[in-house]
């Protein structure tokens, strides 16, 4: 399920988003929660704006440590990788 967000831009690729698609079944991203960029697979989190700001290193070793979230990064930068190459 896609959720709009404020437009922001991935602090990576400088892609410009408008939606959350949600994995957690949480209906909203809240600050703090993980974002995975659709565009470069750039893992960061939602700010207090709802905007997007860079991990924290205990954010970063929670991701690491969590197969769920492992999970969702591979198959994204997967579903990245089928597209670019689909040509």
């Amino acid at each position: 399920m896609s959720t709009q967000i404020p437009e922001t831009r991935c602090l990576k690729c400088q892609s410009l988003t408008n939606a959350s698609s949600n994995v957690t079944g949480v209906d909203r991203p809240k600050p703090g929660d993980v974002n995975v960029c659709a565009y470069c697979a750039h893992v960061m989190a939602f700010a207090d704006d709802m905007g997007f700001r860079e991990l924290t290193e205990e954010e970063r070793a929670e991701i690491l440590s969590d197969p769920v979230l492992r999970d969702v990064v591979a198959r994204v930068n997967d579903m990245i990788v089928a597209k670019t190459t689909k040509h």
